[in-house]
Formats: structure tokens, C-alpha cells, sequence
């Protein structure tokens, strides 16, 4: 079984020149072999209230103990720590990796020019 979790800001309109976001979170379990028969959670409440709501999707998704999940996630401390909670083997995706591996290289003194990058 496959869940994917993250995030996203909704912003409302400014107010002085400054705008409020929300942040509003999802979730979404699927059989790896069938991503159309998925099942979702959205939600803008906090994480702590968001991560129960996640056991209840699996459960409502059909996961068995028996399952192994995959959790896909960009990163993000709340969706790594959620996908730990639920027992999945977390893969970051390649976006947030390969910036990841971007400040390590540049660190290493590995400029653009050298690394063959655009």
C-alpha cells in the first residue's frame, strides 16, 4: 500500500500588505498496483489532531497489518514524522533530494560549472 502525505499554503486576502496562510494538509492511500481506488484526508487543523485522522484513513483504505506501507512525502519534518508514526518505509521525492544533494555539493566547493548543472 502506498500513502502520500504533504502540504500546501492557502493564502487569503492581504491585509495591510500582508498575507495569512493556511496551511492545509493531505493524505492519500492507494494499493501500489491500483492508485485509482485511493481514499484521502484533508485537513487544516493542527498535526496533532491531522496524524489520528491518518490511522482512520488507513483503516478505512483496507491496510492490514500484514501490509507493508510506502510513504512518499517531500520532506517535510511533519510528514516524516507522521509517516513513522503509521509504520511506513519513508522515500523523500527526488525535487527535495536533489536540493538537498545540491547544498551538500555546493558546500563541498562543487560549483555549477563543475557539476555539469545549467
Amino acid at each position: 500500500m502506498v500513502v502520500q502525505q504533504g502540504g500546501c499554503y492557502v493564502l487569503e486576502q492581504p491585509d495591510q500588505g500582508h498575507y495569512v496562510g493556511t496551511e492545509v494538509k493531505a493524505a492519500v492511500v492507494y494499493p501500489e498496483q491500483a492508485p485509482t481506488r485511493r481514499v484521502m484526508h484533508a485537513d487544516v487543523r493542527p498535526i496533532t489532531e491531522f496524524q489520528p485522522a491518518c490511522a482512520g484513513l488507513l483503516r478505512e483504505a483496507g491496510v492490514r497489518t500484514s501490509d507493508t506501507l510506502v510513504g512518499l512525502g517531500d520532506g517535510a519534518t511533519w510528514v516524516a514524522l507522521t509517516l513513522r508514526l503509521i509504520g511506513a518505509h519513508v522515500v523523500l521525492d527526488v525535487f527535495r533530494a536533489v536540493s538537498y544533494l545540491d547544498v551538500v555539493m555546493e558546500q563541498l566547493g562543487w560549483v555549477r560549472p563543475d557539476r555539469g548543472g545549467q
